[in-house]
Parts: C-alpha cells; sequence; structure tokens
C-alpha cells in the first residue's frame, strides 16, 4: 500500500518533500513554544530548586533569559512563545496551501490517465472489464485515491510531530515518558487488531460502489428499453438493493471507525491519570509535570490522527488499488507495434485466411476468410444476423486482432501501418448511433475539426440531413440533448452520415447506416455514395436489398463464412443464399 502511494508521489517528489518540510518545521515550532512553558510557569510561581536545575530542561530553558531583567523577563518570554505560535501559523499555511495545490495534480493526473485509459485500452480488455468499473475508477476511486496520498503525506508529518514531543517528553522526564510509552502500545495493539476488519469492509465498499454505478449507468442508457417493457419496479428494485449494500457496508465502516475513538479516548484518559499518579510518588516538580501533562495532553490527539490515519488508508486500500488498475499504460496504442504511415489506399485491402475467435475461444466470429476489397468501389456485405459482417469491420478498425492469418492494406499487414494514420483515412456509421451532448454543428464537425460551416451544410445535404437540421430551433446551432434525444432513430443516422462523409475518408463503413431511412433519404443517400464510390472504398453492411443491389461486389457471409460473392445479377442467377434473402424480402414488401 505504502509503496502504491509511492509511486503516486514519485512524479511530485519535491513538492511532497517539501510539505513533509514544512509540517515538520511546524511542528518543531510548537515543540519549542511548549517547552517555553516551563520557564514560564518557572516565572510564574514554581521555585522548586529541581525546576531550575541547570542539568534540567527546565533549568536551561530557564537559563535563556537569566540575563533579562526581571520585570521585563514575563513579557520576553511570552513575546517568544507568541513569535513561535506565528512562526508556526505560518508554516501551516504554507503547508496546507502547497498541500492543496499537491492534491489538485494529483488528482488532475490520476483522472487524466484513467480516462485516457478508457480511450485507448484495447477492446477486448474493455469488453471484460466493461466501461462501468473504468467510470467508476474515475469519477469515485480516483478521489479517493487522492484522499489516500493526502491522509499518508499527513500520517507522515504527524509521525514526525510525534517524534518531535517525544523527545521533549524524555528531556522533561525519562521516567515518565516509559510510564506513557507502556500505555501507549496497549492501544497501538487494540487499534492494529482492527485493521484487518478496517480494510475487509474497504475492500467490500469499492466492489459494492461499481455495481452501483452500473445500474446507475443501465438505467440512463436503457431507459427506453426499461420503461417499454414496464420495468421501472425491477429497476428501482434491483438499485435500491445496491443502494442499500453500499450504504450498509458504509455505516458498518463507520461504525467500526467511530468505536475505535471512543474507548480510545478513555484509554489515553488513564495515561494522564496514570502519569500524574506516578509523578506524585516521584515527587516531579511542578513546572515541568505541567508542562509535561500539556505535552501528553497535546501528544494524544496526534497519536489518535495517526491510528485514524491507518484505519483511513485500510479502507481505501481497495480504491487505490483499483484506480491504479484502472490507469495502467497496457493500452491498445500500447500494443500496436506498427509505425509505417498511410498517405492514400491505392490498391486495396486483402483478407488472407482470417479467423477471429472472441476472446480466444469458443466459436469462431469469422473463419477462413479470404477476401479482396478493391479502391474506389461499393462492397456489400450481406447475410443472416451473427453472419461476421460486423465484426469484419471492426478487424479493419483494428478493434481486434485477427487470431489466425492477416489483413493487408496495400500489400502492408495492417499490425504495421501506424494506427492513428490509418484509422484518420476511415470513417464509420455504426449500427448504433452515438451522438455528443454538442450542437448539431459540432456533431457533424467532429468528423473533421476545422470544417467550416459550408463544410458541413454541405455534407448534410450530402447525408439527406439539411432540410430538417434547418427546421429544428436554432438550426444548425441547436443542441441536440444527449444520446440525440429530441430526434428521429432516422434523423440521427442522417447526422451521423453527414459526419462520416465530412471526413473524406478513403474507407467508409456503413453499419446498418441507413436501416432508419424513408426511401426519399435513402435514395439521396445512395446518391451521395454513387459519387463517393469514385473517390474511395466503401463498405456497407445492409439487410436492405435495396440498398445493395447496385454494389460493385456482393459479399455473403454466414456463420463467419464467405459463402459468396459477385454483384446482385449473378449472385441471382446462381440460387445461393442471397437469392433467397432477396426473394424472401422482396416478398415480405410485396405483403407489407
Amino acid at each position: 500500500m505504502l509503496a502504491t502511494l509511492g509511486s503516486l508521489l514519485r512524479r511530485h517528489r519535491r513538492a511532497a518533500a517539501a510539505l513533509i518540510a514544512l509540517g515538520l518545521l511546524a511542528s518543531l515550532a510548537e515543540g519549542i513554544g511548549l517547552g517555553l512553558l516551563i520557564p514560564l510557569v518557572h516565572h510564574l510561581g514554581d521555585t522548586s530548586s529541581r525546576a531550575s536545575d541547570s542539568g534540567s530542561l527546565g533549568g536551561w530553558l530557564a537559563s535563556l533569559f537569566s540575563g533579562v531583567p526581571p520585570d521585563t523577563r514575563l513579557v520576553m518570554i511570552a513575546s517568544a512563545i507568541f513569535a513561535i505560535i506565528a512562526a508556526k501559523a505560518a508554516l501551516g499555511y504554507a503547508a496546507s496551501r502547497l498541500g492543496a495545490s499537491l492534491e489538485v495534480r494529483i488528482g488532475h493526473r490520476l483522472r487524466q490517465r484513467i480516462f485516457d485509459y478508457l480511450l485507448t485500452v484495447d477492446f477486448p480488455t474493455l469488453t471484460s472489464i466493461g466501461s462501468a468499473r473504468i467510470l467508476t475508477a474515475l469519477h469515485t476511486e480516483s478521489w479517493r485515491t487522492v484522499q489516500a496520498v493526502t491522509t499518508l503525506l499527513g500520517a507522515i508529518v504527524t509521525s514526525g510531530t510525534l517524534l518531535i514531543y517525544l523527545v521533549l517528553l524524555i528531556l522533561i522526564s525519562w521516567r515518565l515518558t516509559l510510564v506513557a510509552a507502556g500505555l501507549m502500545i496497549v492501544i497501538a495493539i487494540f487499534v492494529r487488531s482492527l485493521m484487518h476488519r478496517v480494510r475487509s469492509l474497504g475492500a467490500g465498499v469499492s466492489r459494492v460502489n461499481a455495481e452501483l454505478a452500473r445500474r446507475m449507468d443501465d438505467g440512463a442508457g436503457g431507459i427506453e428499453v426499461i420503461r417499454a417493457y414496464a420495468r421501472e419496479d425491477y429497476e428501482r428494485d434491483r438499485f435500491g438493493a445496491a443502494s442499500w449494500r453500499l450504504g450498509e457496508l458504509l455505516y458498518r465502516l463507520g461504525s467500526l471507525s467511530g468505536a475505535v475513538f471512543p474507548v480510545y479516548e478513555v484509554l489515553a484518559a488513564a495515561v494522564l491519570i496514570a502519569v500524574v499518579l506516578f509523578s506524585a510518588r516521584t515527587s516531579t516538580a511542578v513546572a515541568p509535570l505541567l508542562v509535561f501533562v500539556f505535552v501528553l495532553y497535546r501528544l494524544e490527539p496526534k497519536v489518535k490522527e495517526l491510528h485514524r490515519a491507518r484505519l483511513e488508508l485500510a479502507s481505501l486500500e481497495a480504491a487505490v488499488r483499483e484506480t491504479l488498475a484502472m490507469s495502467a499504460p497496457d493500452s491498445d496504442r500500447g500494443r500496436v507495434a506498427g509505425a509505417l504511415p498511410l498517405a492514400a489506399m491505392t490498391t486495396g485491402i486483402r483478407f488472407e485466411n482470417v479467423t477471429l475467435h472472441y476472446g480466444g475461444h469458443g466459436n469462431a466470429a469469422l473463419d477462413d476468410v479470404s477476401l479482396e476489397l478493391g479502391t474506389r468501389s461499393l462492397v456489400a456485405l450481406v447475410g443472416p444476423s451473427g453472419a461476421g459482417k460486423s465484426t469484419l469491420a471492426r478487424l479493419l478498425l483494428r478493434f481486434y486482432d485477427p487470431t489466425g492469418g492477416r489483413i493487408l492494406v496495400d500489400g502492408v499487414p495492417l499490425s504495421r501501418l501506424d494506427l492513428d494514420a490509418w484509422r484518420n483515412r476511415i470513417a464509420v456509421v455504426p449500427q448504433r448511433v452515438f451522438l455528443f451532448n454538442e450542437s448539431v454543428h459540432d456533431n457533424i464537425a467532429y468528423g473533421r475539426l476545422g470544417a467550416s460551416k459550408d463544410e458541413v451544410i454541405e455534407a448534410a445535404r450530402a447525408a439527406g440531413a439539411h432540410e430538417f437540421i434547418i427546421r429544428l430551433p436554432s438550426g444548425y446551432d441547436t443542441r441536440i440533448g444527449e444520446c440525440g434525444v429530441g430526434l428521429s432513430g432516422g434523423e440521427e443516422q442522417r447526422i451521423a452520415l453527414a459526419r462520416a462523409l465530412l471526413r473524406r475518408p478513403g474507407l467508409l463503413i456503413l453499419d446498418e447506416a441507413t436501416n432508419a431511412l424513408d426511401s426519399f433519404s435513402e435514395h439521396l443517400v445512395q446518391q451521395a455514395l454513387g459519387e463517393l464510390r469514385t473517390r474511395c472504398l466503401v463498405l456497407v453492411i445492409a439487410h436492405r436489398m435495396s440498398t445493395v443491389e447496385h454494389a460493385d461486389l456482393i459479399v455473403v457471409l454466414d456463420a463467419g463464412r464467405v459463402v459468396e460473392h459477385g454483384t446482385c445479377r449473378e449472385l441471382l442467377t446462381r440460387d445461393g443464399l442471397f437469392a433467397r434473402m432477396y426473394r424472401l424480402q422482396e416478398a415480405s414488401s410485396w405483403t407489407a
């Protein structure tokens, strides 16, 4: 745990060292101020020889003011104590400012690293851990990790303060210090016995917190399905159960921590009483005894604070480990070795015996696929659901790598190409459209940052979106809402298509991108595709025969294999799977 938090502080080691130094200097100033209470109390009335013995701490401190006239000695001692208190306050303020700055920088770095991990982690890993877990680390566990770092730094300063107080107590009376230390060890053993239980509860809080985040994510993302199936009560119960489990764990953790310190205070009071009784038997001078008891009284909250820090670090251990796991550099970009740039695609794409098993096992999503896709053409992928059409597109995007075979772009293995350079040549309209909670203009311009408004409008016209956009309340400046709320499915698809067309890609992938369009809009899109096919490779995944019948090449997949390919006319004459699908859809349209 300490090594893990130390790795977070390594980048900020100078600031952390300065913070600890300021804290220790403030503690040292406080210790000196407490020591000066001895000559102050002695001057006010304790004139016993033991208090002023030159061999004792009290005598040495009193000798500091021996040359000061008696009538001004009290003022000098009080002024020295005040100056030290002021210095301690200034050091404490500087430490608090530096600590706040350090928290901000560490928190920002952690959140940035986690968000980078979300953006770049390879898709198999993202699928296995789930985005909800990463988001929980981002907006909850990262803050708890910063809290753990702050607690650790505070514990280091507190430990230094305790050492300073301990030295002061030994100088005042080593016998009384031994008595107090023995009793403090008993308290430490009591607190240690609770550490394992607190650590276990802290791990449970992190686990249930992630579950609650999943429930929230499902509730927000699946609201239409929930209401359509009248599952509000069901989802309310599932969310309530997770929320209650989290609250229960937090209550148990709070109760356990809350039980520690009342017991601690009782034991600490017993220590003070024991010290006073022991000093009475040894006839300790009044001034040193009063200061010893006062220092011990000031020391006990520091011991309590140190125990609290240990308990808090134990409860935050799971959050720290989860945060660091989600901010590791193991990402999509980290595993890609390719560095070859790609200015433009000239000859096309070739699949050579490509096989893909999701997760490395189970039935193949693609099985020994060999295929050539030429540039400046319209290629359609058709087949039953689950045939592997979208999987083929994911391989082209390098969301996944083949488990067998290879993909060549202009004769170069896709894995050797620079990933950013390759993806910058691609535009995608996915089956499930995602629109950002921004203006219509910004959503379209996302395809090519920096595009002019005229270029955005031109792309919208090509996608058949311009007419409905200008009817929106603020036209292209209309904020469309989270996930496209307020737009129909067809309108969302047309905006996403405009975004892809604006990109001017070398490879355009349309994954069921026209399934929600009306006939007129589909006709406009087909016109745009007819123009695009002369400039780039257009890969269309569709079930509508009207979308694919004019393709230069139709590839028919079934159960992860290419079962036939050719033009629409050629495939109809072969009377294979495509012909059966074509006739079935044609019959359905006549029936409708």
